[in-house]
């Protein structure tokens, strides 16, 4: 559950020193987007909002509407299976912190 997984697919992650609501966390700044479908993260900047049920921290984009969270179970069925990939997520939609996965309720 580290930012490790981001690391192996080609993310490049600088990290700093923020003061938020939650006190002083990691800020997470994405600096090479290699081979990301979505070419508007480049230099974008994350600040932990919270932790999902899992206990995993989710961050939100300094610059507008895009999350960064870990899913245990990303791409489980709609027929409540736990099947699923777990994986960080970078998306439009704020994670559902009540959920134990597929933290968008997309299904998918």
């Amino acid at each position: 559950r580290t930012m490790a997984r981001l690391l192996a697919r080609g993310v490049a992650v600088a990290a700093s020193m923020v003061s938020s609501s939650l006190g002083e966390s990691l800020m997470y700044t994405l600096t090479s987007t290699c081979d990301m479908e979505d070419g508007g993260i480049e230099g974008m900047s994350f600040v932990k909002q919270g932790n999902t049920r899992s206990g995993a921290p989710y961050y939100k984009a300094m610059q507008g509407e895009k999350y960064l969270y870990y899913d245990p179970g990303c791409m489980a069925s709609t027929d409540d299976s736990t099947e699923g990939t777990p994986r960080w997520i970078i998306g439009d939609i704020k994670p559902d912190v009540t959920r134990d996965y597929d933290l968008d309720g997309d299904g998918m």
